[in-house]
């Protein structure tokens, strides 16, 4: 079978059932349409560029969404909220709604595991020495 992107013939293993392109094809266009849907969500949340909203990281590769409103507002229940391209896109479907924040990696661990990023902590430590 020949690729209808890369024009190579490939063997049948290569594509899928359903597809005309090849696997490698077709991951390389999803990946850059995630990564369009993404750049997309969060410039909405983080501003363009994209920082993070606690400690300013603007490297794309290291930012998060965080939600800043319990998730069960949201149905995580639902498979749309688990995160990755199903939570960009119904982001995106839902019209951005509030309730999510840019975070680096960094930041949204430290604030999911202990409660409060080391920034913000350290601002509120620094806050208290004053007083």
């Amino acid at each position: 079978m020949i690729c209808r992107v890369c024009k190579t013939d490939k063997p049948k293993v290569e594509f899928s059932r359903t597809r005309k392109d090849c696997k490698i094809c077709h991951n390389k266009s999803s990946r850059l349409r995630y990564d369009e849907l993404r750049n997309l969500v969060l410039q909405h949340y983080g501003g363009n560029p994209p920082k993070c909203h606690c400690c300013s990281v603007t490297e794309r590769d290291f930012l998060t969404l965080d939600h800043v409103v319990p998730v069960k507002r949201f149905g995580r229940d639902d498979p749309n909220w688990r995160g990755g391209h199903r939570l960009v896109r119904e982001l995106i479907r839902r019209g951005f709604p509030e309730g999510f924040v840019v975070e680096c990696y960094n930041c949204n661990c430290a604030s999911g595991f202990r409660g409060i990023c080391p920034h913000k902590r350290a601002a509120v430590d620094a806050a208290m020495h004053r007083s």
